[in-house]
């Protein structure tokens, strides 16, 4: 009879360690060819559109990115979280993605209807016509519909770790997305192509995305009102900072959309694609350490050694990237096209700030992925404190200047996420450390 092999727990934990580093050099590889072809397909929408409609499409694109995130509001927050209870439950499960999805829908209505006036009014602003506006708000719906379920459903087979599949499906949408760049703006160079090249692969996406989620749920399951009181009551918590952050996510092409040039609106986008290099950190980390960190137990000081572990590891892979930037930057602008060759500086400003949002962003997903929120007023009037003194300080007429407020915004935001964050998991290892001795106590009577 052969034995079974026996490991040490260092051994096991060598394994483990081993196991967990092959997974990330796996997804972080695919998220890079991912968030390549993305910067690609910026880049050609960059050169084939004229600098008015890049302008166009880069406020199109900032209010998409608001809706969604007012259609949220903390629904993503309570899916994960709910979701991260009964993981290995497919009726359950089932419950709380098809719960997720209906308060979603509902709110994806409500969103639309506040952010569109807001859009029309940017357009019109910047100088487009009445019935361009019109075509850019049709194109913009569908990938707006799309994004209701996409974001949801994605979560599914992150809690359960099919990432293989998942990233499938990403890179598919990504190349489907380049081609339709290519060929619709070589044909109408337009914003409404590039809204419309972006908007179908979603849809065909999310079609895949479904059936990916479908094997680990049981799509009938009815909703459940338990569940949607809970996703409620975070939602309730959330709303007011997912209101705020709507807007303060985007600052910088509120404030140059309102204070700027249109040519500023167009080097705001344009930066930001480059930019857009650290969210291969961002979805990595996403994709791999939020739903590990949901579904850990809450075992006496486990949680906050991974919580400051993996936030110090992303702070210094940030910070290479800000580096490589700042050495490369001549370099790196070649790849705009002469539009943009001046803006060495602007371009490490708009790195940085992309790289300290990331960082802001993973302490907020760790603590919420438990069920945490900190208190909306509390944030909210720090934040607004921030806000006011960054627009005294800096020169908002000027993209430098909106970049450092950008920063400056977001450093603060941070140090009071980390800070939430920290303390909310100490106390409540305090708490944890009091019921167990008292538990001891009786146990030895």
């Amino acid at each position: 009879m052969q034995e079974k092999a026996i490991f040490t727990p260092r051994e096991m934990r060598k394994a483990k360690l081993f196991e967990f580093a092959k997974l990330v050099s796996i997804v972080g590889s695919t998220q890079t060819i991912l968030q390549v072809i993305n910067i690609i397909t910026g880049i050609l929408i960059i050169r084939m559109l004229p600098t008015e409609e890049y302008a166009f499409y880069t406020i199109a694109n900032t209010l998409l990115g608001t809706m969604v995130l007012l259609s949220d509001s903390g629904i993503g927050i309570g899916v994960m979280s709910e979701g991260g209870k009964v993981w290995q439950d497919q009726q359950k499960l089932g419950q709380v993605l098809n719960t997720g999805l209906q308060l979603r829908k509902t709110f994806g209505i409500v969103s639309l209807c506040i952010v569109i006036p807001i859009l029309v009014y940017l357009l019109i602003h910047n100088k487009a016509g009445y019935f361009q506006t019109i075509i850019i708000i049709i194109a913009l719906i569908p990938a707006f519909i799309a994004s209701l379920s996409d974001s949801i459903l994605e979560i599914v087979p992150r809690l359960h770790q099919d990432l293989k599949a998942l990233q499938r499906n990403q890179v598919e949408v990504g190349i489907v997305r380049l081609l339709l760049s290519v060929i619709s703006l070589f044909l109408f160079p337009l914003t409404i192509a590039a809204l419309v090249a972006n908007a179908l692969p979603r849809i065909l996406g999310n079609i895949k995305l479904r059936k990916i989620a479908n094997k680990f749920v049981k799509i009938e399951s009815e909703t459940s009102n338990d569940i949607r009181n809970n996703m409620l009551k975070i939602v309730k918590r959330a709303l007011p900072s997912g209101i705020y952050y709507c807007f303060i996510g985007q600052i910088s092409v509120w404030v140059i959309s309102i204070f700027g040039k249109t040519s500023s609106i167009a080097a705001i986008g344009a930066l930001g694609r480059i930019a857009f290099v650290t969210n291969v950190l961002a979805s990595v980390f996403s994709m791999i350490i939020i739903p590990r960190f949901a579904r850990m137990p809450a075992e006496k000081g486990l949680l906050l050694r991974r919580y400051l572990f993996t936030l110090g590891i992303l702070a210094v892979a940030l910070f290479s990237i800000i580096f490589l930037t700042w050495a490369f930057s001549t370099r790196i602008l070649t790849i705009l096209g002469a539009n943009y060759h001046s803006l060495d500086f602007e371009l490490v400003l708009a790195v940085t700030s992309s790289s300290v949002g990331v960082l802001t962003g993973a302490s907020i997903n760790l603590i919420t992925s438990r069920g945490w929120l900190l208190n909306p007023v509390f944030s909210i009037l720090i934040n607004m404190t921030a806000l006011i003194t960054g627009v005294l300080i800096f020169n908002l007429s000027t993209l430098k200047g909106v970049l450092l407020l950008g920063i400056f915004i977001a450093l603060v935001e941070f140090a009071i996420n980390f800070g939430f964050g920290s303390l909310k998991i100490a106390r409540s290892y305090m708490g944890e450390s009091n019921s167990n001795l008292a538990k001891a106590n009786v146990e030895s009577l």
